[in-house]
């Protein structure tokens, strides 16, 4: 089963398995830090609808803390190149606020748009997943 996340103004759905959200949960209420990774997935045609089929953990170079977290990049290449093949691509990057709110932070909206207009990621609409909160 999928579950549908839509923007506000309605232009952007995010459509991602139960899986994926069972495996974040996992991770995320497992740790006292803030932890993460990337979503990876393909689009329905022109970006109205982005389905997240694969999600990551946090790489072994990742830096995590109380209230940061850096993702590394340790194995990702390998990954992306695998999905590639497939026909699955980059489609941003989640990450756990432990025992707060969702909501993203400063540095969370700025990697995101700094994301969105470097070329290496080839993502110019990014997600940004957010859980928070305790178990």
């Amino acid at each position: 089963m999928n579950k549908l996340y839509c923007s506000d103004d309605n232009l952007f759905t995010v459509n991602i398995t139960d899986d994926c959200i069972n495996y974040i949960k996992e991770l995320s209420f497992n740790s006292q830090n803030e932890t993460g990774g990337i979503l990876i997935g393909n689009y329905q045609n022109d970006y109205p609808v982005a389905y997240i089929s694969l999600i990551t953990g946090p790489p072994k170079d990742s830096k995590k803390a109380r209230f940061t977290f850096t993702r590394g990049v340790s194995g990702l290449s390998k990954i992306l190149d695998e999905n590639w093949g497939v026909g699955k691509y980059y489609l941003g990057e989640w990450h756990f606020h432990p025992g707060t709110s969702p909501e993203p932070s400063r540095q969370d909206v700025n990697q995101i748009h700094q994301i969105s207009q470097t070329g290496k990621y080839e993502c110019p609409e990014p997600i940004l997943l957010i859980i928070g909160g305790t178990k």
